[in-house]
């Protein structure tokens, strides 16, 4: 539980910070707006983060360049943590998700 707490304050610390600089987010450049939902419920957030990963690693990039992405619980967690990167910059925020639940303990 200790882990989960210090990783949604980290996030959220993250996520307030990119906020605060009033920052643009870019729609694609193919005139759609894309969106993701994330689902909740525990073990689900590490797998939505090796989904995601797999997608973008395996897929074209541009394909996953989302603009609105919104969750719940566990969903929640990896949304606040994909806020913090602009729209086009999916393969550095499936890395960041990736390493950090693949870093979680609950020691």
């Amino acid at each position: 539980m200790r882990s989960i707490v210090t990783l949604s304050t980290v996030l959220f610390q993250a996520f307030t910070s990119a906020a605060s600089e009033n920052q643009s987010y870019p729609s694609s450049n193919d005139g759609k707006c894309r969106a993701l939902a994330l689902s909740g419920g525990g073990n689900y957030g590490a797998w939505e983060a090796g989904v995601l990963w797999g997608l973008v690693h395996y897929g074209d990039p541009t394909d996953y360049a989302w603009n609105v992405i919104t969750g719940i619980s566990a969903g929640a967690l990896n949304t606040c943590a994909a806020a913090v990167f602009k729209t086009g910059d999916e393969v550095a925020m499936t890395e960041m998700l990736s390493n950090t639940w693949q870093t979680c303990s609950t020691d």
